[in-house]
């Protein structure tokens, strides 16, 4: 499983890093936004009473005030409706790290729209936030990393 981890293989991990980075990332903020929609949206059959605690039930906890309805997402990215695409998008990543060549990864991960929906999610925030300048340093990282590939490509040169 952990064969291709040997320290010859560190260059190709660093290619790797902003797309697991940013992969990683885009599950994290995903499931933690939300978690009882999600929950609620991956497994429709659980009952509510098993469901995890609105943030609002967690704060006042005791003193009877309760949502009646999940905090809507203020950003398309957070939707519970793209469940099913984060899940499948989170077990991609874990798979591509654990049991899969970088250059894999960077063929893979890279062209995955959830990682696009979060660069988009990250770069349409209000101006002056950090995810802002991380959205944009992804983009450039995409531009270069997109000229390098194709020059190596042509060279035939890994790990393009």
């Amino acid at each position: 499983m952990f064969k291709y981890w040997t320290p010859n293989n560190i260059p190709n991990f660093l290619l790797a890093t902003p797309v697991l980075v940013l992969s990683v990332a885009a599950s994290w903020t995903f499931y933690a936004h939300n978690p009882r929609a999600i929950v609620a949206v991956t497994l429709p059959f659980l009952p509510p009473s098993l469901l995890p605690p609105l943030p609002d039930q967690v704060q006042n906890k005791g003193k009877g005030v309760e949502r009646s309805q999940p905090i809507s997402p203020p950003r398309p990215f957070l939707s519970p409706a793209l469940a099913p695409f984060v899940h499948l998008h989170s077990a991609l990543t874990l798979l591509l790290v654990f049991a899969s060549h970088t250059q894999i990864v960077l063929r893979l991960c890279a062209s995955d729209p959830v990682v696009w929906w979060y660069a988009a999610h990250l770069c349409s925030g209000p101006e002056g936030t950090a995810g802002r300048k991380w959205g944009r340093r992804w983009v450039a990282y995409c531009v270069v990393w997109g000229g390098v590939a194709c020059a190596m490509w042509a060279g035939f040169l890994p790990p393009a």
